[in-house]
């Protein structure tokens, strides 16, 4: 039982790190998108923020 659990263990830890570096790369982008949309127009802005909301809910329906 013990083996197992640290089986486990290792192969989520294994994970971690590269789930991590997923989210965090993910949010630069999306940071810098709004920065650059941002940056030209408003209503550019507005509509980056409209079509990430709705990918967003379409991706949780997966």
């Amino acid at each position: 039982m013990k083996k197992i659990k640290n089986k486990y263990v290792k192969t989520i830890n294994s994970l971690a790190f590269p789930i991590l570096m997923n989210y965090l790369i993910s949010s630069i982008f999306e940071i810098m998108d709004k920065v650059i949309v941002g940056h030209y127009s408003t209503e550019g802005f507005a509509g980056v923020e409209i079509l990430r909301s709705a990918c967003s809910s379409l991706l949780k329906l997966y």
